[in-house]
């Protein structure tokens, strides 16, 4: 199950023999010519010696191919480059180089990119990287102290290029390739927090791909142990962390609309909007919230402001005046939710039960 992006181009017999036969003549087919010609007349003693040669130009010859496998170039190299060397020398898929495998290195240059999709077939084929690994997908990559895998690398937003749009694409197109080959699950999503290492603006093609596959992510999903939208909220602020919140609003609010695309999710005590009116102040946070939290559509959102943030709730009734008269699920309206919500009192705030 291979994707028409990624034909990996087998070198058939008939083909070898024809460009051996086109080839003029190189040290590597003397040197096979002459092995070929030792056998069992050699004497015992001159044998042996030959042995230990051919082990020792094995072993060369192994280590060679897997520095090539880490050092691919879109630019140089080919599928039916990179396949050719896997079918003669398969233990180079399992040569280390800075404790990686080459198809994790290959997850960490965009000019390498493309090989990755062979590399993890291949690999998982021969079982690179041990039982359940999908070819070394899956093992940590030793560059990072976070300790992640090959496909948390592919999900990750890519800063500092010039076409971010582009890498995206490139991107997803590997991801897709990868689950055409069932080496990308819809539970590696949840398990390797996949969403969260997508969740920025520069991977926004992968976010809402991985978005559309696994939408129950959002919900349970945490980037280092943070939830998303709270998570986009404490980003450095190149990774442009107004705009994360919003393609994850977005997504919130497309997928889980009676949650109010978990804006009043609390994390260690405050509800993800309030996080958002204190980082970004209080206009530019109301005016990203409005623009996917739409008045239009009659959400009772001041019922939710008043169990979660109540402190806020003049400055959501100021966008949303018309919430003010929507009951909510259980058919309450806004007056039933404020006593719910424990936050009023007769001694200090008496006017708001006479007028109720």
């Amino acid at each position: 199950c291979i994707t028409n992006n990624f034909e990996f181009n087998v070198i058939m017999v008939a083909d070898s023999e024809n460009l051996r036969l086109r080839l003029p003549p190189s040290p590597l087919r003397q040197l096979a010519a002459k092995l070929l010609q030792c056998d069992e007349q050699f004497p015992p003693d001159l044998l042996e010696r030959m042995y230990i040669v051919a082990k020792k130009a094995t072993r060369n010859l192994n280590v060679q191919a897997g520095e090539f496998l880490h050092n691919l170039s879109e630019k140089k190299h080919s599928q039916a480059h990179v396949q050719s060397v896997i079918n003669a020398f398969p233990s180079s898929l399992s040569h280390k180089k800075d404790g990686r495998l080459p198809v994790q290195k290959a997850a960490c240059y965009k000019i390498s990119l493309s090989f990755i999709p062979l590399l993890a077939y291949e690999g998982n084929r021969l079982n690179v990287g041990g039982d359940d690994s999908h070819g070394g997908l899956l093992n940590i990559v030793p560059i990072d102290p976070g300790n992640i895998n090959a496909l948390q690398i592919l999900a990750e937003g890519t800063f500092c290029v010039k076409d971010p749009k582009n890498i995206d694409k490139k991107y997803l197109q590997i991801m897709k390739s990868l689950q055409s080959m069932n080496l990308l699950r819809k539970e590696h999503i949840e398990k390797y927090d996949l969403l969260g290492w997508a969740s920025y603006t520069t991977s926004r093609q992968r976010f809402k791909y991985l978005m559309a596959w696994s939408p129950e992510a959002l919900r349970t999903s945490k980037h280092k142990g943070v939830p998303l939208l709270v998570d986009s909220i404490l980003r450095p602020i190149h990774t442009k962390p107004q705009d994360c919140f919003e393609m994850i609003l977005e997504a919130g609010m497309k997928y889980f609309p009676n949650e109010f695309g978990f804006i009043f999710r609390k994390y260690n005590g405050k509800a993800a909007c309030e996080r958002a009116i204190l980082s970004f102040g209080k206009e530019d946070a109301m005016v990203r919230i409005r623009k996917f939290i739409l008045p239009s559509d009659n959400h009772p959102i001041l019922h939710q402001v008043a169990a979660h943030a109540p402190q806020y709730m003049n400055d959501f009734a100021t966008y949303y005046p018309d919430a003010t008269y929507i009951r909510d699920k259980n058919k309450r309206l806004l007056f039933h939710a404020e006593l719910a919500s424990g936050t009023k009192s007769f001694s200090s705030q008496s006017l708001f039960f006479l007028q109720a």
